[in-house]
């Protein structure tokens, strides 16, 4: 079997056009931008400051999303002991990608079930959830 590389990284463009990408560097999500297509690059930001494990495999990568107000939010998974389980963690800016607010786990059923991948859903407020908590 020839091993895959990981692709663990998502880009998406803001509502002024600006493209960001977030990707696990390590034990770290990291975000950066660029104007101008990806010529060049802001320096990295570390979304999560305390180092934690990483899920960096198919549709368990970091995901970048973007609210009415110009909020950033970041997604990703730490993995479990069980094969296909996680956490769903999410922080978000509020400064325009210069900070982001300390990780949270966003289910409440902490089993060791699969919450791997996350959805999110903005009409008037903000609501992350995990796959298995909007199929359940």
């Amino acid at each position: 079997m020839i091993a895959m590389p990981l692709l663990a990284a998502s880009a998406a463009f803001d509502a002024m056009g600006v493209l960001w990408s977030v990707q696990a560097e390590g034990s770290h999500v990291i975000a950066r931008r660029t104007t101008d297509l990806g010529r060049s690059w802001s320096a990295p930001v570390r979304v999560n400051a305390t180092a934690e494990a990483m899920a960096t495999y198919r549709d368990a990568r970091p995901r970048i999303d973007f609210g009415a107000g110009g909020e950033i939010y970041v997604t990703w998974t730490t993995p479990r002991s069980r094969p296909h389980t996680g956490d769903v963690r999410f922080a978000r800016s509020l400064d325009g990608g210069a900070s982001f607010s300390a990780p949270v786990t966003v289910h409440a059923d902490r089993r060791a079930i699969q919450h791997e991948f996350d959805a999110r859903s903005e009409e008037h407020t903000s609501e992350l959830q995990s796959h298995h908590d909007l199929v359940c």
